[in-house]
């Protein structure tokens, strides 16, 4: 199938003056419409009958109102429109309203026009102050359909889609609008510029349904001219946006339109059935939303044809439309939630906006994963091909997607197609950088300096005039408020006996109007920098392409151009002076070029603190410290603090101590908040080695003076350290014994240190699970533990080891002084845990003593030796201590 030119397809005459258009010489032709056209075309009637009055009142028409030459043909041209589908059935009342007076236009009356005029006014004012106005570019189009004026309804509509190229929506009302004042000419120039740029479904259905009506006789038949022409229409079509996922309708009516066609012979029908064939085999091996119901109507087809051969020509589709319906299945969970018929805005990236920025980049991956599993590489980059195009139809301001879309071109070693991706792309976004450099760097790879060039020289020139036109704009603004101003106190009537109370009411309202115009003026400003800084970085990449390209001379014609312009940085300056500087090995000319932004960069600590660095890398001593104090002369403490860093860091590494000493006065003297810990800590450090890890390792990254790798570091500790909500305020600090060594203990601390209660523990914790939490809280941090590390598996295989066998000599040692030996020992009882001597009265282990209190070895031996694991018994123990209390109250032997 081939793309057929659109007038061909159309068979009608081609506009007069078509647009300019890049895709023109694609949809647009020169064939001769009397060899296609129908012997009768309906839309190249006589001039319509106007309506009667009555029909203008009620809004209706019998049919007298359409272009005829008699009743026969008017009944014949309404039976066509009737049977039209719906989408492109003309209802009969809306031809323009017409007096009774032959051919003369119908005249609304004065009040009539002066009311439409005002509403028209108002709306033209609100889209002109807000262009994002969608809601009151539909009341001014609709406003102007109620008029009838066709040139104000194609200036309304020419100016929207100017703005919003690939609306779909209002593509179709404007295609409409012209098609119900027959104006075909019109909508064929409307088909030229935006079917191959917006490759939506309903906009190409809607090209098709004009193509059949066009070239459908007035009795419903199709001439073989005609046939030819809506089939080649309709694989213009599916060739564009056949492999979208809604196209399943067009697949299925194209289906049966060769099925309908007559077939006259042999040749002619095995024709028709190969066409066919080929329509389902294509149309089945695309995920489709209806593809399941073209597999049924292909497999019903083809065994009416021939059972022998339907076994071979399904079974050899089978696996392509089973790929296919599982790729559906897979897609939807992302198509679902892509929203695709929208008008395009430029990205505020909001939550709902970078979602469908996600959802697109997923589909698009998706897509170029391979889920049909096809080894025609072509299909493949067509399909990943149609869905960055469809992506972009949503997403027309995102950069990425441009970019990303031509670098797949790129990688599929399609250079022609990513230029003619990205110039579009630059078309659209004529001030985005990133489209700039990607299409000059392949320009350069191709050797065409000349239109880097110009890419560069655009860019810079779009850039100046978006900070013109926002000055204009923030300019305007204030002037704006200040008159406002001066007419509410005009309106006030104030006279020289003024009260108090009012003079102070005037005075709030301008100090008021005053803050507004501030606010204004700072985000000019704002803005202003912030696009400077996109030209300082545009000088840089042009510099460094002339260094690549023509040598270090064609580099300084371009930094002296950057120089004398308004919107740059002191970047540029920098740029220029190290590349003379590793370039041409001359130290000199990047020492003037500095000294020269110096002159006008020298409040700018950022400036201030790259100079600092190229004099310390010169080695230049004498200039470095001249710097250093000219500009902690000039630059407000604000801004200093940089380079008071940078001072103290270049005395630490090159000055003597006393150098130190003072720099680090002065520093701490000109930065408030700055402690001599800070500093301290700060001097003995270098890179990522932190020297106050070594005095507090909880505190991390915490230094006011971190470096890159610290900040880093300091991340990971607190995510490691955060064991709950609660911070831990009791950890051992480097004045702390804990600190030197897990193993070391505070000394007691008395009571009267201690914190009340309600500060150390939680009041009333009932729940252990918060119980528990708050001790673990309590505990210090891994990074205070610097023992040794056990092996748990050793350690417990080594406490099931122990043996917990009693042996008399082992009481003797742990049971303290025993009484005299007896002669007398229970059956099983250790030595050493008798009563005494048996002698009645007497000062035993066993005997009572005064004040009822008992020192018995059993006792002692039970506190001590309740064995450890499994083995320990409860804590209350009572059959243990009932044979005790019997051991204990037995008669002596």
């Amino acid at each position: 199938m081939e793309d057929q030119p659109v007038s061909e397809i159309a068979s009608v005459d081609t506009p007069a003056e078509t647009p300019d258009h890049p895709d023109q010489e694609i949809v647009s032709g020169t064939a001769d419409p009397s060899d296609q056209l129908p012997a009768e075309d309906p839309i190249q009637s006589p001039p319509e009958t106007p309506l009667t009055s009555e029909q203008q009142e009620t809004g209706q028409d019998d049919g007298s109102a359409l272009p005829t030459q008699d009743q026969s043909q008017k009944q014949q041209l309404k039976n066509s429109f009737d049977n039209s589908p719906s989408s492109w059935q003309i209802p009969l009342n809306i031809q323009p309203p017409a007096n009774n007076n032959g051919n003369q236009p119908y005249e609304p009356t004065a009040a009539f026009l002066e009311k439409q005029s005002q509403e028209r006014g108002r709306l033209e004012q609100l889209v002109n102050n807000n262009p994002q106005d969608l809601d009151a570019w539909d009341d001014l189009m609709h406003q102007v359909q109620k008029a009838g004026d066709m040139e104000a309804i194609r200036d309304v509509y020419e100016r929207f889609l100017k703005l919003y190229p690939t609306s779909v929506k209002h593509w179709l009302d404007y295609l409409d609008t012209e098609l119900k004042y027959n104006n075909c000419n019109e909508v064929e120039a409307l088909f030229t510029r935006c079917l191959k740029s917006v490759l939506s479904v309903d906009l190409w259905n809607f090209y098709l349904d004009y193509i059949r009506r066009i070239n459908t006789s007035n009795d419903g038949t199709l001439t073989p001219d005609a046939h030819d022409v809506i089939e080649k229409a309709y694989e213009y079509v599916l060739n564009n946006v056949g492999l979208d996922k809604d196209a399943g309708l067009i697949w299925m009516d194209y289906l049966h339109f060769l099925k309908a066609a007559a077939a006259n012979g042999t040749w002619e029908e095995q024709r028709k059935m190969d066409s066919m064939r080929r329509a389902y085999t294509k149309a089945v091996s695309t995920p489709l939303n209806n593809v399941e119901q073209l597999w049924k109507d292909y497999d019903q087809w083809e065994n009416n044809l021939n059972r022998l051969t339907a076994k071979k020509f399904l079974s050899e589709k089978s696996s392509s439309y089973m790929t296919a319906r599982t790729a559906l299945r897979e897609s939807r969970p992302m198509m679902d939630g892509l929203r695709r018929n929208v008008i395009p805005r430029h990205p505020t990236w909001t939550d709902a906006e970078v979602k469908q920025l996600q959802l697109w980049k997923k589909y698009i991956q998706w897509e170029r994963n391979n889920p049909l599993h096809l080894e025609d590489n072509s299909m493949l980059v067509d399909r990943v091909a149609f869905a960055y195009q469809q992506a972009l139809l949503a997403l027309r301001y995102y950069p990425e997607i441009w970019y990303d879309f031509a670098m797949y071109y790129l990688q599929e070693d399609k250079p022609d197609k990513t230029l003619a991706v990205l110039k579009q792309a630059m078309e659209i976004l004529p001030s985005s950088l990133v489209l700039h450099f990607a299409y000059a760097e392949l320009c350069e790879s191709k050797n065409k300096l000349e239109l880097v060039r110009e890419t560069y020289d655009t860019l810079l020139e779009k850039l100046d005039q978006e900070i013109a036109e926002h000055q204009k704009q923030a300019a305007e603004q204030v002037d704006r408020l200040q008159q406002d101003l001066a007419e509410e106190i005009s309106d006030m009537n104030l006279g020289e006996d003024v009260d108090g109370e009012l003079r102070e009411q005037v005075r709030g309202r301008e100090r008021q109007v005053k803050r507004e115009q501030d606010d204004v003026q700072d985000r000019a400003k704002k803005h202003t920098l912030d696009v400077s800084r996109q030209c300082t970085t545009v000088w840089i990449a042009y510099m460094r392409m002339a260094r690549r390209t023509e040598g270090i001379k064609a580099a300084r014609g371009i930094f002296s151009r950057a120089r004398k312009s308004t919107n740059r940085t002191y970047h540029v300056f920098i740029a220029s002076a190290l590349m003379e500087y590793h370039n041409s090995k001359d130290g000199v000319v990047a020492g003037k070029i500095f000294g020269l932004a110096g002159k006008l960069f020298a409040d700018d600590p950022g400036f201030v603190c790259e100079y600092l660095d190229f004099l310390i890398q010169m080695n230049d001593d004498n200039n470095t410290r001249a710097l250093f104090e000219r500009s902690l002369a000039t630059l407000p403490s604000d801004k200093a603090a940089p380079v008071w860093k940078k001072f103290l860091d270049y005395e630490n590494k090159y000055g003597d101590l006393a150098s130190v000493k003072s720099v680090e006065k002065r520093m701490l003297a000109a930065i408030p908040g700055l402690t001599s810990n800070d500093t301290f800590l700060a001097r003995h450090s270098y890179l990522d080695l932190d020297a106050k890890l070594e005095i507090d390792p909880l505190t991390k990254g915490r230094a006011s003076t971190d470096t890159p790798h610290k900040k880093t570091k300091s991340k990971q500790h607190s995510k490691k350290m955060d064991m709950d909500d609660e911070p831990v305020t009791d950890m051992p600090t480097d004045r702390s014994p804990q600190a030197h060594g897990f193993g070391k203990s505070r000394a007691p601390t008395s009571s009267s240190q201690l914190p009340p209660p309600s500060s150390q523990q939680p009041k009333e914790q009932k729940d252990p699970q918060s119980m528990v939490t708050y001790i673990l809280s309590r505990l210090p941090g891994p990074a205070i533990y610097n023992g040794p590390i056990l092996n748990p598996m050793e350690m417990i295989e080594l406490l099931r080891s122990v043996d917990l066998t009693m042996h008399g000599q082992s009481s003797n040692s742990l049971s303290g002084p025993q009484g005299p030996p007896s002669g007398h020992h229970h059956s099983g009882m250790p030595r050493g845990r008798g009563r005494g001597d048996g002698r009645r009265g007497g000062r035993g282990r066993g005997m009572k003593r005064k004040g009822g209190n008992r020192d018995d070895p059993d006792d002692e031996y039970a506190k001590h030796h309740r064995g450890m694991g499994p083995n320990r018994p409860p804590d209350f123990d009572v059959f243990r201590a009932r044979q005790i209390k019997r051991h204990r109250d037995d008669p002596p032997m």
